[in-house]
């Protein structure tokens, strides 16, 4: 199925009985409209540099033309998963960390691609960041 288009569908159902085969009524068209369920590929991040504002998160764009957004996550040190920590445009090449963990000394950063249709990728590769 190509995503957008529009299919016509008509039933009929087939009953094989003792080699024969009988079958019942065409019912009525049905349409169906094909879905995009394909995700995008990650962003791949590049690096986090400090700054006065606090850590700007730089990364290179995937290669999707219907990108809306990038989830930007981050994960301490020992933490078993990562957690949202802002969004940026689909266009954005860079995030800022207004606010990076101050009890930490490392922490890692990962991005998630979110297309127009809200297809989610996996989260990319993840980039470590030492406190300076």
């Amino acid at each position: 199925m190509v995503a957008d288009r529009a299919y016509f569908y008509r039933l009929r159902s087939v009953l094989v009985h003792d080699g024969s085969r009988i079958s019942g009524p065409v019912g009525e068209m049905v349409r169906a409209v094909g879905r995009d369920l394909t995700p995008p590929t990650p962003p791949s991040p590049r690096t986090a540099v400090p700054v006065r504002e606090g850590i700007r998160l730089l990364w290179e764009a995937p290669a999707a033309r219907d990108l809306a957004e990038i989830l930007v996550l981050r994960r301490l040190e020992g933490a078993a998963a990562a957690v949202v920590i802002g969004r940026a445009p689909g266009s954005a090449l860079s995030y800022l960390d207004r606010e990076p963990p101050s009890e930490a000394e490392v922490w890692y950063y990962s991005l998630i691609a979110v297309d127009s249709r809200g297809n989610r990728s996996a989260a990319s590769a993840e980039l470590s960041h030492r406190r300076p």
